[in-house]
């Protein structure tokens, strides 16, 4: 169960990430023309929390890779 739950954190890590690069992209002409960007509040506050869920995914999948590593969840 620990492989499967490693591999479907990394695919929903994959998918989420896909709504902060959107909008990082949708930032770049203005960045180009050397301008900060408009975000809305409302806008920056759900991609700030879109990365921190990121975040903790990422930390979960080290967790489960040390605990395949110590043999824990193996279907014998």
């Amino acid at each position: 169960w620990t492989f499967i739950t490693k591999l479907g954190l990394f695919i929903l890590i994959g998918l989420i990430s896909i709504i902060p690069t959107r909008e990082f992209l949708r930032w770049r002409p203005a960045l180009k023309a050397g301008q900060a960007p408009t975000v809305a509040p409302e806008k920056l506050k759900s991609i700030q929390h879109i990365i921190h869920a990121e975040m903790t995914g990422v930390v979960l999948i080290l967790l489960m890779a040390a605990l395949m590593a110590k043999g824990i969840g193996l279907m014998v």
